[in-house]
């Protein structure tokens, strides 16, 4: 929900909008340039966020009856998973994994704000 595929979603499909409007007279549709205000695209991945948070929380689903499990987890055997040391046993589970960036290691990255 707040890192990978919405909000990389919702920035691509920005950056898909201004290229289709950038070759548009290629299709013979005349337009202007396609200026990106990047302010205006974050306001809108922030508005598509907010309006499936609720469907995505964590809350949502332990209301429904859903154990919910925040953590490191690996496979341990066919019916367990182990989450920050505890080991779970299951029939059946879902794995919704997050993702976290990687810095690249370039020379001088760590000397800006990103």
């Amino acid at each position: 929900l707040n890192v990978g595929c919405v909000p990389s979603k919702a920035i691509l499909k920005s950056a898909k909008i201004a290229h289709q409007i950038k070759k548009a007279k290629e299709y013979g549709i005349l337009s202007g340039d396609a200026k990106v205000d990047f302010g205006a695209v974050m306001e809108r991945l922030r508005r598509l966020r907010a309006g499936i948070a609720h469907h995505d929380s964590a809350e949502r689903f332990t209301s429904l009856g859903v154990d919910v499990f925040l953590g490191h987890g690996k496979f341990t055997s066919r019916n367990t998973v182990e989450v920050n040391g505890k080991t779970l046993r299951f029939h059946r589970a879902v794995v919704a994994t997050g993702g976290s960036p990687n810095v690249p290691p370039i020379p001088g990255l760590n000397k800006v704000p990103f």
